[in-house]
Parts: C-alpha cells; structure tokens; sequence
C-alpha cells in the first residue's frame, strides 16, 4: 500500500481539515542531504496552489538518531491529493526511500 493510500483509508471525512503526523527512519549518515531537500520540499509545499497546507513543518528526533518527524496540516484530502502529484513531494519520497532504515509512517489526526 502506498503511503498516500494508508494515509486516505485513516481519513474520516475528504472534506474535512486534517492533520498528520509522518515519522521517518533514516540512516543517519545521510541526514544532511536529506534535510536539505527537506527544507525546499517545506517551502515548495507551502507555496502551493490552492494553499490547501497550512502547516509542514520537519524536525529531528535527538533521542533517536535518523528519526525525522513531519507535521502537516491539510485543508481537506484534494488539496493532500493535489501535493502527493507535485515534482519536489516525488523527490522527497525518493530521497527518503533510498535511505530508509524502515517504512515511513503516517498517523492522521483529525483537528478539533
């Protein structure tokens, strides 16, 4: 299954806001270059069409190393849909798969 596809089957409502919580196991020898695409996929996603993300926003877990948390907050599913299809979300899953130590995860969390 996709991430996409895990991340559609968690969501209660395609019209409503969300929030989701995606966790990355890294090699950390590898961090840097996948950081530096994480900060031009974060700008790139913000400025997206439609400006359905309102939050995304990566971070490093001290605690474990090669363990990056991103937090996003979506306006509803198609505005997710619309960035699953962009060139730097592509890039940024291909940059993370090729130095994954385990499956990303996505958690959906829906807003209140």
């Amino acid at each position: 299954m996709s991430l996409l596809d895990s991340i559609k089957v968690q969501i209660p409502s395609v019209t409503s806001p969300f929030a989701l919580l995606v966790t990355f196991h890294l090699d950390p020898a590898h961090l840097g270059g996948f950081i530096e695409i994480a900060r031009a996929t974060a700008k790139a996603t913000l400025a997206e069409a439609g400006g359905g993300c309102h939050q995304y926003e990566f971070s490093l877990d001290k605690a474990v190393a090669g363990k990056v948390v991103l937090y996003e907050k979506w306006a509803n599913l198609a505005a997710l849909e619309y960035h699953f299809a962009q060139s730097h979300t592509k890039a940024i899953g291909e940059a993370s798969g090729k130095i994954a130590s385990k499956p990303t995860e996505a958690l959906v969390l829906v807003l209140v």
